[in-house]
């Protein structure tokens, strides 16, 4: 085979996957737009985003919920996922080729003797044959077996993802919590206690200043060194079409940054997130970045350092999941054994169910979106239960229990409803309610919590201001002029003092 030949064969491969790939996220655009936005945060640059407008249009946007499943989603993701890494493949293996050596130009002799190689190229209708074989290798396939094409036959998505992520939907910290009672040396720990302590991760300050515990010590960062592994692994899996490499550049570049500058830039006190200590001054700070302590500090510690700063990155952009996370297991607390049997079973029964069954049919997807909502509606009237927030059927007893029974409104954020107390209160931390709070020219605290009405928050900040007013109103005036006065004996005080002590009779 000339050389020629190659180059022909190896951008007929690219065409045809860059073909398959844009005719399923034609098909699905959720598997497009759902990882851009993460990209975006992680590797902090503008990423081309469609107009909402266009989101909006595709008809995967117009439904409640999406035809395919979350192992339907995943399976094709990771498919995607192969036809990418055969593209990078044969790219690179196109550029090796195209490269021309030093010494070579490009003079008549070489243009005849490419003419020749042109020629010697096998017939048309046998390289639309070989092109025939490799758009059907990377084509879609719906069959009653499966929906991945002939090239990604072999994937196994429950070998990428356990029971108990149920494909991305949720993560399987429970492993880790026996390493963190060890690390702690806490028996007295809680499972959800265990959880609520690294939310930590999810603000931007609290994992810093308010930490689960020493940062410094081996124990705690051995662990934080576990979990961010195991959080980076799943977001990759879960968001598999995202280049880790370029993801891990990009972090590694933003810890070198981060870790030479202050948490609070504009603060009076800067805080070091490196020795974990403030330091007055902006001069003071670069004198000690500059210094044999800090520079010890950050070569020593420089491999547990960026794993707690990836666990940062990540756990921010998977607030969601780990959200459900922690609401699926209140819910497990709250089961009986049999209802945790029932739900064990039920699992079993998905996980190991095939990818792709007869009854998913892609022709009848309009009638099976707009039906989706009555289906699901008919369902739950059969089996007698109220639907919790996640959309799971649950026991009447734990649904009043949860308080999901009362409605709750918020008149800030558009009279938006909130099904039970605790996703109320939380939607208190949501930026929407923040910028809508800006939006009345309030700066968002902690004071302002359960305020759900524009008039309520609005009266209690002009209670503030007043507050604030009449507290510097009575803060004395050192730059007024005294006047002073002697008592009998010579002693000089001023004169509110000595009117006051001669009410008293004390002069």
């Amino acid at each position: 085979m000339t050389q020629l030949d190659k180059r022909l064969g190896l951008c007929e491969d690219l065409e045809v996957i860059e073909d398959a790939i844009s005719r399923r996220l034609e098909r699905n655009p959720e598997l497009y737009y759902s990882s851009l936005d993460k990209l975006q945060s992680l590797c902090r640059t503008k990423v081309h985003l469609p107009s909402s407008k266009q989101i909006v249009g595709n008809k995967v946007y117009k439904t409640s919920k999406p035809h395919r499943s979350s192992k339907q989603v995943q399976a094709q993701l990771h498919e995607i996922k192969i036809f990418l890494d055969d593209y990078y493949r044969k790219l690179s293996e196109l550029n090796k080729i195209s490269k021309l050596p030093e010494n070579e130009s490009s003079t008549e002799d070489k243009l005849n003797q490419l003419k020749l190689q042109i020629d010697q190229i096998q017939s048309n209708d046998k390289l639309v044959s070989k092109l025939d074989t490799k758009i059907e290798e990377y084509a879609m396939i719906s069959k009653p077996t499966t929906i991945l094409s002939t090239r990604a036959a072999g994937l196994r998505i429950n070998d990428v993802f356990n029971r108990e992520e149920q494909y991305g939907e949720y993560m399987d910290l429970e492993p880790l919590y026996s390493e963190w009672l060890q690390a702690s040396k806490n028996t007295e720990c809680t499972l959800l206690q265990y959880l609520s302590l690294f939310e930590c991760f999810i603000d931007k300050d609290d994992y810093l200043k308010k930490p689960p515990m020493d940062r410094k010590s081996p124990r705690y960062m051995n662990f934080v060194k576990k979990l961010s592994s195991y959080v980076e692994g799943f977001f990759h899996r879960k968001f598999c079409i995202i280049d880790k490499t370029v993801v891990v550049s990009h972090l590694q570049r933003d810890f070198k940054d981060y870790s030479n500058s202050p948490l609070d830039p504009n603060d009076s006190r800067l805080f070091c997130v490196i020795c974990s200590k403030y330091f007055k001054g902006k001069a003071v700070f670069e004198n000690h970045t500059k210094g044999k302590p800090h520079l010890k500090q950050l070569c020593k510690r420089s491999n547990e350092l960026f794993a707690e700063y990836k666990l940062h990155r990540y756990m921010s952009l998977l607030r969601d999941e780990f959200a459900s996370t922690k609401t699926l297991i209140e819910r497990k607390q709250a089961f009986t054994a049999h209802e945790r049997m029932e739900e064990i079973q039920e699992l079993e029964r998905i996980y190991h169910a095939p990818t792709y069954s007869p009854h998913d049919d892609d022709d009848n997807l309009d009638d099976k979106t707009e039906n989706s909502q009555d289906i699901n509606a008919a369902a739950t009237v059969a089996l007698e239960m109220p639907v919790g927030p996640d959309g799971v059927p649950m026991p009447f007893w734990l649904y009043k229990l949860q308080g999901l029974d009362i409605n709750y409104t918020c008149e800030i954020c558009g009279n938006e409803s909130f099904q039970g107390r605790r996703q109320f209160l939380r939607h208190f931390h949501d930026p929407k309610h923040q910028y809508r709070l800006r939006c009345l020219g309030i700066e968002p605290s902690a004071t302002f919590n359960g305020i759900a009405t524009i008039k309520e928050a609005q009266k209690l900040q002009e209670s503030l201001d007043n507050t604030t007013t009449n507290k510097n109103a009575m803060k004395p005036n050192n730059n007024a002029s005294v006047e002073e006065v002697e008592d009998r004996e010579g002693n000089v005080l001023s004169n509110e003092d000595f009117l006051e002590l001669q009410r008293q009779g004390l002069l």
